[in-house]
């Protein structure tokens, strides 16, 4: 069997063990958050048009705010996959000195950071279109 090295000093190796502890910590509050929004999501697909007639406010809640919070979900449920993948990762590469699974490690983290970029830049996007149609919408009923 081919003996397996990891060239890293040890206060890197206690900087990723640090990491790993606390990606596998912040998957799992995600996670839990996710199972939230799911929930939440399906309160609103079942009640949420209930919910707007008892308020009276003849804003239909109901499916649409619904299926956002599950496509929400969804989304936010890629981020937590590589967290988990990469605190797996780092801990095979801690205990057994295997250069493969750091590179795995750092191959999600680079994932989860690349992701979350993304993201970012979308909701960003989004938000500034959502800026300038209100503002032309503004502009118009003047």
């Amino acid at each position: 069997m081919e003996e397996k090295q990891l060239a890293l000093f040890e206060q890197g190796k206690a900087y990723v063990a640090q990491t790993r502890k606390w990606l596998k910590f912040m998957a799992v509050l995600d996670a839990i958050s996710l199972i939230l929004i799911v929930f939440l999501s399906i309160v609103i697909l079942l009640g949420g048009n209930a919910l707007a007639t008892a308020l009276q406010n003849g804003a239909p809640m109901g499916r649409r705010y619904g299926l956002v919070y599950l496509v929400a979900a969804v989304i936010g449920l890629f981020p937590v996959l590589y967290m988990f993948r990469s605190a797996a990762a780092a801990k095979t590469a801690l205990e057994c000195n295997d250069s493969a699974q750091m590179t795995e490690y750092i191959k999600n983290v680079k994932k989860y950071w690349k992701f979350t970029a993304i993201v970012s830049i979308v909701t960003l996007a989004l938000c500034l279109i959502g800026i300038i149609v209100a503002a032309i919408i503004t502009a118009a009923t003047l």
